[in-house]
């Protein structure tokens, strides 16, 4: 093996002498040493073999356990390497722990300590692939630390990493206080190496045999108690182990379990699904039945990914979710909107029959009851008759208004939206050329500041702003002049709408709700005509272009009806 390997640290004159001990031929009087020299060498080396031999031993010994083999191979390398101490250290993260020691007890050190890895030449050794090996720290302290640890004078050092089927451990180092009087040579590299190598298949055989020793209890206490049906199969459906939960959903004993097919727990129609997500080991919502034990059925989804589960490897983690719920939920759903389809088609026939059938005898009252009035003079007319004659005449009129109403409340409600973008400028021109008389009579000014561009049906916001403006030309005070401002608004939360805000006689705040729905009036009839449709008309179209409509009120100051647009 070459020396090349190893991280050799010493004087320069032993340096020196390995490396001319390589060079050209020997002088004349060296050639009678070269006999004894291959008879030490030939010692070296059955020494070697011996000592590696003895580690054999230890490690085939099944008599002892895992800590009583480390410890043998530990002082073993003392006893070849012919150094005062041994030290096993586990590292965890900047730190090093002793796990054992054999050989002199160093004052300061002992099984439990912790010392910083900076702090000490370990951090070479975790650094370095090799063997480090310093045959006098005095010399090599331009190379390493002077201390191999703080505050102990170890002159001569040879260590290794360890490393376990699961990764790095630490390290095993041997030591002496005084420094040694022969350079570290390729075997003594080689047994430092074979010691850390034995030591840590020693280490990884034991965390191995813990786990197998605790794995079946262990996921079998796990899958049974997770709050979820979970099974574990392998690729062809045969069953591991199974949940609890998933056993108490079928009403099957989880005994039973293990050893079956999952085939035969779900429904003979998703039999090749199932297949197919077994086969695949990745699956996500796959829709399946499972079969109860009384032979009523479970709506689930599936969810599968493939594991390792200790020393098995290619295991089906299936999930079962339980959606039979959910799927009640929208099959009721579905139906329910069946029979709102059904109603809004009968209302849709209603809006046809109020809009032709019910307006002509309405107007038919209407019409006759004139030519009765015009037909009796007013001298033969009593005041009874009078009466009667105006109460079918107003009532007519009234049932007349309510059907318009309540058909411009269906539109709005029920009439599909077509959106497209809408500046409110010329929506609010027109709306004040179509309330022009209302506007002129009532002596009202409609001004308007910042009108922004929005998404939404032409016709239904000027339905909206129809509604609103002539709302608070209704609801106008007698002791001033009507003023409606239009303005749009943006505030430093990032909202965006329109406020309407009046000069008229406002309204209590508890009632702020209500003036949104509808037939819900604040005043009597005598007071302000109309149906209480208006406003419920303006929440209705708010709600499909999805907006929020809101109102501020003071009595006999005003009201503020804001639009807020939803992003």
């Amino acid at each position: 093996m070459s020396i090349s390997k190893y991280h050799l640290i010493g004087d320069q004159k032993a340096e020196d002498r390995v490396r001319v001990a390589g060079e050209g031929n020997k002088a004349a009087n060296d050639i009678r040493n070269d006999g004894a020299q291959v008879d030490q060498q030939e010692l070296k080396a059955q020494r070697f073999r011996e000592t590696i031999n003895r580690q054999l031993d230890v490690l085939m010994d099944d008599a002892q356990g895992a800590d009583e083999k480390i410890s043998s191979l530990m002082s073993i390398g003392l006893d070849y390497l012919k150094l005062d101490a041994a030290m096993l250290g586990m590292v965890t993260g900047n730190h090093l722990s002793i796990i054992a020691l054999r050989g002199v007890d160093y004052k300061g050190i002992a099984v439990g300590n912790t010392v910083n890895i900076k702090e000490t030449v370990c951090h070479n050794i975790l650094d370095s692939e090799n063997v480090v090996a310093i045959k006098d720290t005095k010399a090599a302290k331009q190379a390493l630390t002077d201390k191999v640890f703080p505050d102990l004078p170890i002159n001569s050092f040879i260590g290794a990493s360890v490393q376990t089927a699961t990764g790095p451990y630490g390290l095993i180092c041997f030591s002496s206080l005084s420094a040694r009087s022969e350079e570290f040579d390729p075997n003594d590299c080689d047994m430092a190496s074979l010691v850390a190598s034995w030591i840590g298949t020693v280490i990884g055989h034991k965390e191995q045999i813990e786990f197998i020793e605790n794995l079946n209890d262990y996921y079998q206490a796990l899958f049974r108690t997770v709050p979820a049906m979970t099974i574990l199969a392998n690729e062809d459906g045969l069953i591991l182990s199974t949940s609890d939960r998933l056993c108490k959903k079928l009403n099957i004993d989880p005994l039973t379990v293990p050893g079956r097919y999952c085939h035969e727990l779900f429904a003979v129609h998703d039999k090749e699904k199932l297949s197919q997500a077994l086969t695949m080991g990745e699956a996500n919502h796959m829709p399946l039945t499972l079969l109860c034990a009384d032979k009523s059925t479970l709506d689930v989804e599936l969810n599968s990914s493939i594991k390792t589960v200790g020393t098995f490897h290619g295991i089906r983690m299936i999930v079962l979710a339980d959606v039979s719920e959910r799927n009640r939920a929208l099959a009721e759903l579905e139906e329910q909107n069946k029979r709102l389809a059904f109603a809004n088609e009968s209302l849709n026939q209603f809006a046809y029959v109020a809009s032709h059938d019910l307006q002509e005898p309405l107007r038919k009252i209407q019409q006759f009851a004139g030519f009765l009035k015009e037909d009796l003079e007013e001298d033969e007319m009593s005041d009874d008759t009078a009466y009667h004659l105006q109460v079918v005449t107003d009532s007519a009129y009234r049932m007349s208004t309510l059907v318009r109403d309540l058909l411009k409340l269906a539109g709005a409600s029920n009439s599909e939206v077509q959106l497209s973008e809408l500046a409110m400028g010329p929506v609010i021109t027109e709306v004040k050329d179509e309330l022009e008389l209302r506007i002129s009579e009532s002596g009202a000014t409609v001004s308007t500041e910042n009108l922004p561009t929005v998404v939404g049906e032409a016709s239904l916001l000027r339905q909206l702003f129809t509604n609103l403006v002539s709302n608070s030309i209704k609801y106008s005070s007698k002791e001033r002049k009507p003023h409606i401002h239009i303005a749009g608004y943006s505030d430093d939360n990032g909202k965006e709408g329109i406020i309407i805000s009046d000069n008229g006689i406002g309204f209590d705040m508890k009632h702020a709700n209500q003036i949104f729905e509808p037939f819900n009036r604040l005043h009597r009839n005598g007071e302000y005509h109309g149906n209480g449709i208006g406003l419920s008309i303006c929440a209705a179209v708010c709600k499909k272009h999805n907006w929020k409509l809101s109102a501020e009120s003071e009595p006999g100051v005003g009201s503020k009806f804001r639009l807020e647009f939803k992003k």
